[in-house]
């Protein structure tokens, strides 16, 4: 079998370890931060002690591929690009200087990941031959060997949970407002996890929106593993709230591997993805969210068939394109 490595700077993405784990490759990941002067350093160290038969980079950041393609030559390893939005899609100028540069290399690269059909396409128009591209869908997460209940008040009823990130694409507060504006307070809560630390305004929005709810908005903040998973494991329904596309969030994939409904932003990608009679997509409206958690939790006629056929379509696409992506690897 060969020997793969898994190469990330900065911030290790939940799709890398999945990735790493499920193909029982090597993972290096290295905080740091511009101009990336340590982590450059480490992963030429890194790489000459493992000497492996490939690497997989996560992109972004730009200066690892051009880091990983220096030296690729010299230890006889191939290159694969694992591509996430923001190496592709630019939502600052920091976004843009540490990537547009880099975009070229991706040429250089013996195999490029594309994290779905729509980015796909995206990196076709980039100038990228279809034959070097390959469309990888998350790994479905494994439930760990123990879930712990955290200390949260649910209340008595059931509750819609909200994996955030916090990210500056995760339109939170469009979700409380719809979720509000809903008929789900009276039987529901809404659980909102995730460290708030990136975006301290919209915290102070969620919180005094929770407030006002009287219980009805839940912010846990970080959570460890065991409590997350619990959270996923009794939750009534599972929301992946973006406004960028090309992207196809983790809690999509956390959905699929619970068996429980996704409530999911009507961008082009997760339509394309989840089909666009999925009757669970909500356009970036209050009513519009609160429409589709009122019509995802009613039960009626062919919803939740609609939702199951759906959740297993997609666990056929991330194990099939697993399963490709490992015998792809073992030819490079």
């Amino acid at each position: 079998m060969k020997r793969l490595v898994f190469v990330a700077w900065a911030r290790l993405s939940r799709r890398t370890r999945d990735l790493a784990r499920a193909l029982g490759a090597g993972l290096l990941f290295l905080r740091d931060r511009p101009p990336y002067i340590r982590a450059w350093r480490e992963t030429a160290r890194a790489l000459e002690e493992a000497r492996p038969d490939a690497v997989v980079v996560q992109l972004p950041q730009g200066p690892l591929l051009l880091r990983v393609a220096t030296l690729a030559g010299r230890l006889g390893f191939r290159v694969v690009a694992d591509v996430h939005t923001g190496f592709l899609v630019y939502s600052s100028p920091a976004g843009l200087l540490l990537n547009r540069p880099f975009r070229g290399l991706l040429r250089r690269a013996d195999l490029v990941l594309a994290h779905n059909e729509p980015e796909a396409r995206l990196l076709g128009r980039a100038g990228l031959p279809g034959e070097r591209v390959l469309v990888v869908y998350d790994p479905l997460p494994r439930p760990p060997a123990r879930l712990e209940r955290p200390a949260l008040d649910l209340g008595d009823g059931g509750y819609i949970l909200v994996p955030a990130s916090w990210a500056p694409d995760e339109p939170l507060e469009l979700v409380a407002r719809g979720f509000l504006a809903s008929g789900a307070p009276g039987g529901y809560r809404l659980v909102v996890t995730g460290d708030p630390g990136r975006r301290p305004g919209l915290h102070r929005r969620l919180r005094r929106l929770a407030r006002e709810s009287r219980g009805s908005i839940v912010l846990t903040g970080f959570l460890p593993e065991p409590q997350y998973a619990w959270l996923l494991s009794h939750a009534a329904a599972v929301v992946a709230a973006t406004t960028r596309e090309y992207t196809m969030l983790s809690a999509a994939w956390e959905a699929v591997a619970y068996r429980k409904p996704l409530l999911a932003s009507a961008t082009g990608t997760l339509r394309e993805v989840l089909g666009p009679g999925y009757p669970c997509l909500f356009p970036p409206t209050v009513e519009g969210v609160a429409e589709a958690i009122d019509r995802c939790l009613s039960g009626g006629p062919g919803v939740a068939e609609a939702v199951e056929e759906t959740l297993e379509r997609l666990r056929r696409m991330s194990t099939g394109s697993l399963e490709r992506l490992a015998r792809i690897l073992e030819r490079l």
